[in-house]
């Protein structure tokens, strides 16, 4: 339709791959052990949060299960976890 056509061949060799593959695998390492990925250990915190949160307020088992159906992967803050808390179970 554009009057492009043709093809690109390009070659590259198994070292050329492990070399990518390697140096891919090394920058993930060094994120991951820094912490840098994307939410890393991020899930640890929201973890120790959400129990901070819910032994503070005496939480039962029953309210836990429903407080976290209702924020999971919200994204919210501690004090906005805390407002809903307050919300759904004592008012």
């Amino acid at each position: 339709m554009f009057g492009i056509t043709g093809t690109t061949t390009i070659t590259v060799t198994g070292g050329q791959v492990l070399g990518v593959a390697g140096a891919l695998t090394a920058s993930c390492l060094l994120m991951l052990a820094k912490g840098n990925g994307p939410r890393m250990c991020y899930n640890q915190y929201e973890n120790k949060q959400f129990n901070s949160l819910c032994n503070k307020y005496k939480l039962s088992k029953e309210q836990r299960r429903i407080l976290h159906d209702y924020i999971s992967g919200q994204n919210y803050s501690y004090k906005e976890i805390e407002q809903i808390i307050i919300e759904l179970f004592f008012s």
